[in-house]
């Protein structure tokens, strides 16, 4: 490290390394989202949508909707263990994830970075 570099980011890139990159925790595979479908939290962002656009709701009809909610999952998680069903996806996010799919197969056979400049897919 540079002899110039703030102690701070020396102890933040010390860290880093550590617990991150050689750490025996975790590895980079670990928390890498390179060629996943889902790679951000908005699927939990929409449970907490769909509830807070509840408004302020009583305890026993909050009591009804967390018992729906939690039957939904378990018939979810039913339908995922038979692999009827992997996730509810919207037509135009299932176009981009198709999109992407074939923009990294054609990256990973030689396609190279260039042709990974992404434009949305024509709906």
């Amino acid at each position: 490290m540079d002899t110039d570099t703030p102690q701070s980011i020396q102890e933040l890139i010390i860290y880093t390394d550590s617990q991150w990159v050689c750490g025996l925790l975790y590895t980079p595979c670990d928390i890498s989202v390179f060629g996943l479908d889902v790679r951000t939290n908005n699927d939990d962002e929409g449970y907490h949508n769909r509830l807070h656009c509840r408004g302020q709701l009583q305890f026993y009809l909050l009591y009804h909707l967390l018992h729906q909610e939690a039957y939904l999952v378990m018939l979810t998680t039913e339908f995922v263990r038979r692999e009827d069903i992997v996730r509810c996806e919207q037509h135009t996010s299932k176009m981009m994830t198709e999109h992407l799919h074939k923009l990294l197969a054609e990256y990973t056979n030689g396609a190279g970075p260039q042709r990974l400049c992404w434009m949305p897919p024509a709906i």
